[in-house]
């Protein structure tokens, strides 16, 4: 006879986030959060690499304290996973550098509530914003040329989304439950 017991994790308190630094490997990329200002800051030059999934980034342990989000001048890709998940996350300050964005990149950042991509960015990748449930605005400039599946997929609270991009084709499930309508 095999006894499989599960605790329920619900209405458990997590633990606050602690603070805590690091590089990201092969990269010229250096992060640091600050448990007291809530803050996870990235600096340094290049592109922050695709990671296999949520669990894989440096920074995972303070994910449940990050509420603000700032990455330097020179970062400029943003890649696969690389801020999945940051529940609270209400703020990001992205630099003018940035080019791209990878697939989930800020996927179930479920706290975020408005967000415009910055000139320059020229793709946003597949489910991108999926699951960020309090977005009500988002602005896409006219530099975007691509903007993958499912990329607002469940952003539930959209009220106004400014798309300006130049984009060819509109992909399957690509804004979920997004009405679009001509101006």
């Amino acid at each position: 006879t095999t006894v499989v017991a599960f605790s329920s994790c619900a209405g458990t308190a997590r633990p606050a986030a602690e603070s805590a630094s690091g590089t990201i490997a092969g990269t010229n990329i250096s992060w640091s959060f600050d448990k007291d200002t809530t803050a996870l800051i990235l600096e340094g030059s290049g592109e922050i690499p695709n990671f296999e999934s949520s669990t894989a980034v440096p920074w995972y342990n303070a994910r449940h304290g990050v509420k603000k989000l700032q990455l330097s001048e020179g970062i400029t890709a943003i890649g696969d996973y690389a801020f999945y998940y940051l529940p609270v996350l209400e703020e990001i300050v992205l630099p003018t550098t940035t080019t791209s964005f990878g697939k989930y990149s800020f996927a179930f950042c479920s706290a975020l509530t408005s967000f415009s991509v910055p000139e320059g960015v020229t793709s946003i990748g597949d489910s991108c914003f999926e699951g960020c449930a309090a977005l009500k605005t988002v602005f896409v400039p006219h530099t975007t040329t691509s903007i993958g599946q499912r990329a607002f997929l469940s952003c539930g609270a959209l009220e106004d989304a400014i798309i300006m991009a130049q984009i060819t084709e509109i992909k399957s499930e690509q804004y979920g439950n997004m009405y679009i309508k001509d101006a």
